[in-house]
């Protein structure tokens, strides 16, 4: 059975796809379907992205990793606020 918070899909992978998780879950004893479902998962969690909008309404798409958090001054953040 599936752990809470999943969601079952149907997925067409290529047979040489399959194939190769095959190989690999025999070299280290699991299920190809559940090695499968971790590398999704971690593809996902790496891919979690902050979208920043620019001025002509457009969005942009970057790797959370590229962000570092700022100390601002408080006279700096009350102006952001203000205009965000």
């Amino acid at each position: 059975m599936f752990r809470e918070g999943t969601e079952k899909v149907t997925i067409a992978l290529s047979k040489r796809s399959v194939d190769s998780f095959k190989k690999e879950v025999r070299l280290h004893g699991t299920q190809y379907q559940r090695m499968i479902r971790a590398l999704l998962d971690r593809y996902a969690d790496a891919a979690i992205s902050a979208r920043r909008l620019s001025g002509f309404g457009e969005d942009y798409l970057y790797p959370a990793q590229r962000f570092v958090a700022a100390d601002l001054p408080v006279s700096t953040r009350r102006a952001v606020l203000r205009v965000a």
